[in-house]
Formats: C-alpha cells, structure tokens, sequence
C-alpha cells in the first residue's frame, strides 16, 4: 500500500509541474480532453495530422511509424521536447539515405513488416549499421 501512495504521489508531481508551468505563461483554464483519441502514433494517423513532406518529432517509442505517410519523424527524447516546446527548433543530424525499390507482389500471409524486418536482418548480416541511416521503401 505504501509504494501505491508513492506512485500516486510522484503522478501528483507530475500534474503539479505542468499546472505550475502552464500557470506561468497564463495559460490559466485548462483541463484533460474530454475528446481524448488514444496512443499519440495511433491518434495523429486517424485525426490527420501525419501528411508526406512534414516533420514529426515525438517522445513516444513508435512515433516513427508515420513515416508510413511521408512523413520525416524521429523519436526524441525528453530534454529534446522541452527545448522544441520552448524554442519551437531543434537541431537534427541529416541521416545518409538508403533507397529500397520494390518489385512483385508479396504472398497473401506476408505483410510488409516481415518484408521490413528480413532487410534489416540482412543488413545486420553483412554488419550494414542502420543506427543513423534513413531508409526509404518505395
């Protein structure tokens, strides 16, 4: 019970961070969408927001999945956020780009994960680093 009352208090401190923050800038009327959609990488998809030839940085582990729109997106850490929110900038490495072409039509029981995942085990068999590579599927 104790280390539930720790886990409800740093959540407090958590909420009485951004009250505090948001109050310093006169944001003073604010609340929890009532209107709330979900996972943000799930959520910006189906509300359309992820659009080809945007940038898209996010603090969530998937938020590279909006690259399936054309979208650049990049996952970036918490100190990162916080320099965007109050800069509006954020200085980003231009990665070397890889472009993949695809050709034919895959089996019906294939989706294109499993054709994502058998290139990239071929890259790490041929110890092609993919850390600071930009790939392009067309």
């Amino acid at each position: 019970m104790v280390e539930l009352l720790n886990i409800f208090a740093y959540c407090f401190r958590n909420f009485y961070l951004l009250a505090f923050y948001l109050h310093g800038r006169a944001i003073l009327a604010w609340q929890a969408s009532p209107d709330y959609k979900g996972v943000c990488h799930i959520a910006l998809a189906q509300e359309g927001h992820c659009r080809p030839g945007e940038v898209l940085l996010g603090t969530d582990s998937h938020t590279c999945t909006a690259g399936a729109f054309g979208q650049f997106t990049t996952g970036i850490g918490i100190t990162d956020a916080g320099f965007v929110l109050g800069t509006g900038k954020l200085l980003l490495k231009v990665p070397p780009t890889l472009r993949f072409a695809m050709d034919g039509e895959m089996a019906d029981y294939l989706l294109a994960k499993d054709l994502i995942l058998q290139i990239k085990s071929k890259m790490c068999a041929i110890k092609l680093r993919t850390l600071w590579l930009l790939l392009k599927f067309f």
